[in-house]
Parts: structure tokens; sequence; C-alpha cells
């Protein structure tokens, strides 16, 4: 725990999210655990289980890191080094504003040559 309590602070601001998921196993216990623990990032109860067989979760507890696309990328791999490239990539939302901006420049630029044009 303490591990994910130092990547949560030193990367939440970079876009890093952590969703704890729970077992239904002892649910009641987990709002004091996660007070106990300080844990400032969401938890959920993994009621039915299909989480963890989507995930094929094996063994308690398990990371997942998810990229930003939506694609498991690593399972029990916490290293910085994973954490800082994913985070590095862009995401489909990071194109979709990279296309803006290059569309954006283009008006811009043609705004542009066609005062140019008009000898304003």
């Amino acid at each position: 725990m303490p591990k994910l309590k130092d990547l949560y602070a030193a990367y939440k601001d970079k876009g890093f999210v952590i969703i704890g998921v729970h077992t239904k196993n002892q649910a009641e216990k987990m709002p004091d655990f996660v007070k106990k623990q300080k844990m400032e990032w969401p938890i959920v109860v993994d009621d039915d289980g299909k989480t963890a067989d989507n995930y094929k979760v094996e063994g308690f507890p398990t990371t997942i890191l998810i990229d930003k696309t939506g694609k498991v990328v690593a399972i029990d791999d916490e290293s910085k080094e994973t954490i800082e490239k994913l985070l590095a990539e862009k995401g489909p939302d990071d194109k979709k504003a990279d296309d803006k901006k290059a569309d954006d420049k283009k008006s811009d630029d043609k705004k542009s040559d066609d005062k140019k044009g008009d000898g304003k």
C-alpha cells in the first residue's frame, strides 16, 4: 500500500488514476480500512466478481495498468518507469486536441494569407 500511495502522490496531477476494486468478501470492513490507510482514490466493490473475472485476477492484491485507450498494458508492474512511459503517451483525447490545434493554426494561417492578398 505505501508504494501505491507514493505513486499516486507523485503522479496524480499528471493524469495517473487509481481505482481500487475490492471483492465482496468482507466488504463491510473496506470503508474502515480505506480510512485507516488514508487512501485518496475511489474504491468500489466487485459484488458479482465480474471485474475480477474480466481482468483474470488470480490473486490479491493485483495491480493492472491500463493506458489512455483502455488497453491493459501491464499486470503487477508498479514501476515509475512504466507509469511515466504511459503518462507520456498520447491518448485519444490528446490526439483530438492536437488535431484541433493544427486545424486552428491552418485557419489562422489562411486568414493571415488572405489579409496579405487584400493588401491589408
